[in-house]
């Protein structure tokens, strides 16, 4: 085992001032503070942008499985799309002598912690307090529109989802060279 490092990536935005979020994984808190705000003055028209880092934090790289996350929004809006995560795959490349060799390491190389379906995205039993609204609901029409979604999580609210971290993505060594 060993201790991964997760990004936590969405984005956030706020008319006056900085987005503060109070975010927890698995019932232990991992952050609890501001996070790079972008002013605007319309939260509406900003759905597009990239996502970011917003923070990181360290968790065993064995915990898997449905993961509970609770997310809470003061100071503006805030989106959350994915936990990226370190020990999840490597990359191989070939030298000029046509062999292998080591690119990105396990321990450098990131990517969301679960594969994407028609089904899910990976977030789960998803509600938004303390109003639901109409959160939208997954469904797709082919493998082509697989992508993680960003939910939106309004001043004041509260976002919780259960997050499936794929055990088989939990990649330590590099086993073929």
């Amino acid at each position: 085992m060993a201790t991964r490092t997760i990004k936590f990536l969405g984005k956030a935005y706020s008319a006056d001032g900085d987005v503060s979020l109070d975010v927890s994984i698995n019932g232990n808190q991992v952050h609890n503070g501001t996070v790079t705000t972008k002013p605007v003055t319309d939260i509406t028209t900003q759905q597009s942008d990239d996502l970011y880092e917003m923070f990181e934090f360290t968790i065993d790289s064995s915990i898997s499985g449905v993961i509970p996350v609770s997310i809470s929004v003061s100071g503006g809006v805030a989106y959350f799309g994915i936990l990226s995560g370190n020990y999840s795959g490597y990359t191989l490349s070939l030298n000029e002598n046509n062999e292998k060799y080591i690119e990105i390491s396990p321990e450098n190389f990131y990517r969301d912690l679960n594969n994407n379906t028609i089904e899910s995205d990976g977030k789960t039993n998803i509600s938004i307090s303390p109003s639901d609204g109409d959160l939208p609901t997954r469904e797709l029409l082919d493998e082509t529109q697989i992508g993680d979604w960003h939910y939106c999580i309004p001043e004041n609210s509260t976002f919780t989802c259960d997050y499936y971290i794929d055990p088989d993505l939990e990649i330590l060594e590099v086993t073929e060279i």
